[in-house]
């Protein structure tokens, strides 16, 4: 029998299949939903909208903190940065971020900067933050994310004033010893005496004695 008369035994090759991507809404409603369901452990689950919701809207802005809200999260996680006359003002970066910010002239910002530390309040907002560079690399992690016209940096004031009294809060403090002229100096701790820091001495219980007269 030749070689080319017995049967092959190989099977054919399974085509893979790809599935598209689940889109970031639906992932945001399904993780809402589940976390709705399970009121009773409602308490140990946190569901947090990071810098907003800036997969859906443009982040660390009034409008991004409102989407998050409306799909129900416990905590908005955020980030915070001080102007140069001392106003804490919410912003992931220390210096203004190009892929995210256009200047009073409606252009986009070319490079980094300036420092937030650098600018007065009413300095940074005229900058505006409503959407992304389409152009950036950035954009591309996040092509659900939709423009709100007119959003500036808010204050830190108007970000507790927007949030439901029940809105819990994970708050960043950007610092960096490397780039001092970027954020606000520490504060001088005070200095502590060596005692501060010693582990107390376990205390041993007083011996009970059990009463036998009457009060």
């Amino acid at each position: 029998m030749s070689s080319s008369s017995i049967p092959s035994t190989s099977s054919p090759r399974r085509r893979r299949r790809f599935s598209p991507p689940i889109p970031i809404s639906r992932i945001a409603s399904l993780a809402c939903a589940i976390w709705a369901a399970s009121a009773g452990l409602a308490a140990a689950f946190d569901l947090q909208g990071h810098r907003g919701a800036r997969g859906l809207a443009p982040e660390n802005t009034l409008a991004g903190f409102k989407v998050a809200q409306d799909l129900g999260v416990t905590t908005l996680e955020t980030d915070l940065a001080v102007t140069r006359d001392g106003i804490v003002v919410i912003s992931h970066d220390p210096v203004l971020n190009p892929a995210l910010t256009r200047g009073p002239d409606g252009q986009w910002l070319t490079a980094a900067g300036p420092a937030i530390r650098s600018l007065s309040l009413d300095e940074l907002k005229r900058y505006d933050i409503s959407r992304m560079n389409p152009a950036s690399k950035y954009a591309q992690q996040f092509p659900e994310q939709k423009p709100a016209d007119g959003q500036r940096f808010p204050t830190l004031a108007e970000f507790f004033a927007q949030a439901a009294p029940e809105v819990r809060f994970n708050i960043e403090i950007k610092t960096d010893p490397a780039k001092p002229d970027l954020t606000l100096a520490p504060l001088p701790s005070p200095r502590l005496p060596s005692t501060a820091f010693a582990r107390p001495r376990p205390r041993r219980a007083a011996p009970c004695s059990r009463s036998t007269g009457a009060a």
